[in-house]
């Protein structure tokens, strides 16, 4: 954030993607939050254990700030174009693991997800905030499960 209000966008950006997506290099390797989903996933869903409740608590809370990314990089300056196809991902992203998902990891981590869909909804211009209850009234994808 700190490089988005000193006007380096570009920095921001980039810091955002790392973030989210993770950076390979030296000397240093950086998992992102979409990695650290993915690991947690196949420990926090396989056993009914504290350890496998605290990996799917985990899990849930990286997908949240892969979304919190994507709506940090929607909000920097830029073309328009750009910040609207960062708001379809993050609305992607959540609605993702909603489907896959549905508990949410729980009602509290489910209001967070809306909150955070809500906020997409706004800052694309919609003309009604509905949250969840606009996922649910899109026609189901054509084409597979993509």
């Amino acid at each position: 954030d700190a490089n988005a209000k000193e006007g380096d966008a570009e920095t921001a950006n980039t810091l955002y993607l790392e973030a989210a997506g993770g950076r390979r290099g030296e000397p240093v390797v950086i998992w992102g939050w979409g990695n650290i989903a993915n690991r947690l996933a196949r420990q926090g869903f396989t056993g009914t254990d504290d350890k496998s409740r605290q990996a799917s608590e985990a899990f849930f809370n990286a997908r949240l700030r892969i979304v919190e990314c994507l709506l940090a990089r929607a909000r920097l300056p830029g073309k328009q174009a750009d910040q609207k196809t960062r708001l379809e991902a993050a609305e992607t992203a959540i609605a993702i693991t909603r489907k896959l998902y549905p508990s949410l990891g729980g009602p509290a981590m489910a209001t967070k997800f809306e909150a955070l869909l809500k906020q997409v909804q706004q800052d694309r211009g919609d003309s009604t905030v509905k949250g969840f209850a606009a996922l649910d009234e899109k026609p189901a994808a054509a084409g597979g499960d993509n």
